[in-house]
């Protein structure tokens, strides 16, 4: 998505979600930096994450799967491609469709 990103995951033993969050964020946002810095001669790029981030515990009487074909279909119901697998930055480790 443009502006946000929708992902699914499990903690392991010992993981904390802010931990997650926080190397994912680091990691990620030192990554666009680096590229925005060297694809646009920008110096000074923006900030590129919010502090804060939206969870969601997925309880034993919800579907896993439910949850993530509602990130999959999350581009298509934004307009941004007609079918979930035109949309370029989707990855899942199940075949769902």
């Amino acid at each position: 998505m443009p502006d946000h990103i929708h992902t699914v995951f499990k903690l392991e033993q010992g993981q904390t979600l802010s931990r997650v969050m926080m190397s994912f964020k680091g990691y990620t946002g030192r990554k666009i930096k680096q590229l925005i810095t060297s694809v646009y001669q920008q110096q000074d790029p923006p900030h590129i994450w919010q502090n804060q981030y939206y969870d969601h515990l997925v309880r034993k009487n919800e579907s896993y799967l439910e949850i993530i074909k509602y990130c999959l279909y999350n581009p298509v119901r934004k307009c941004l491609v007609n079918k979930p697998q035109e949309y370029p930055f989707w990855w899942c480790r199940y075949e769902l469709l």
